[in-house]
């Protein structure tokens, strides 16, 4: 992987309409929406890295996000909200919602049971603020995978994690730019696994960090509003 690499851009389509999350990848609201794949490993040292896809779009009212793992040794046993879910086989969207006027950026961290945290921050542990999990369940998260994966599967499998994230509660928690036709958001995506037999960290915005940070606005890419 070029570790000098420009950061990544990806178009974000209006939804045709709005839809409640169901976690199926191959659905006609997903049809024709381009994916992205979180393909950069600039730390891994060989060995498992999974083929991770996302795909997003906007409605007046949400952000919609899925996720597609082909995975393989995967394990998940975190079932408490804001719990270190990261260590779990793990999807996570970092995202600045308003670039231009504030440093803040929300964190969105779901094992492939569910289990999900969400804050908002402006770096790694500095002026974190802790969604609720009342206000979480408003992303109705859909997942393919039961809530806990113990033993490891060593075998190959593919899942799915969906949500969509209303921009009220957004605007209810900082700084917001609406998506609309020209508007930029800067965010990384990202895919990991700590506590596993390949642990692995990925992104789909190359991280320049000599070790695995994911806290790193500084390597977002934009998010470009169609």
């Amino acid at each position: 992987m070029d570790q000098t690499a420009p950061p990544a851009i990806y178009c974000v389509s209006p939804a045709p309409a709005d839809f409640v999350p169901d976690g199926v990848w191959e659905k006609p609201e997903w049809a024709g929406v381009p994916s992205a794949r979180i393909d950069c490993y600039p730390w891994h040292k060989g060995g498992w890295t999974p083929c991770t896809e996302f795909k997003l779009q906007y409605s007046k009212d949400y952000l919609y996000v899925i996720f597609q793992v082909q995975d393989q040794f995967v394990r998940s046993v975190y079932t408490t909200f804001n719990g270190p879910v990261c260590r779990d086989a793990c999807v996570e969207f970092f995202f600045q919602p308003a670039p231009e006027r504030s440093p803040a950026y929300f964190n969105i961290e779901t094992n492939c049971g569910g289990t999900i945290l969400f804050n908002s921050q402006t770096a790694r542990m500095e002026n974190v603020a802790p969604m609720s999990e009342q206000q979480a369940a408003l992303l109705q998260i859909a997942r393919s995978m039961p809530p806990v994966v113990d033993p490891e599967i060593p075998d190959p499998v593919v899942w799915t994690i969906e949500y969509r994230v209303p921009l009220a509660l957004l605007e209810k928690c900082g700084a917001v730019t609406r998506p609309g036709p020209g508007v930029k958001w800067r965010a990384n995506l990202y895919k990991c696994a700590e506590n596993n037999s390949h642990p692995h960290w990925g992104s789909w915005s190359l991280v320049g960090t000599a070790k695995p940070d994911f806290h790193q606005p500084d390597y977002f890419g934009t998010l470009s509003f169609l």
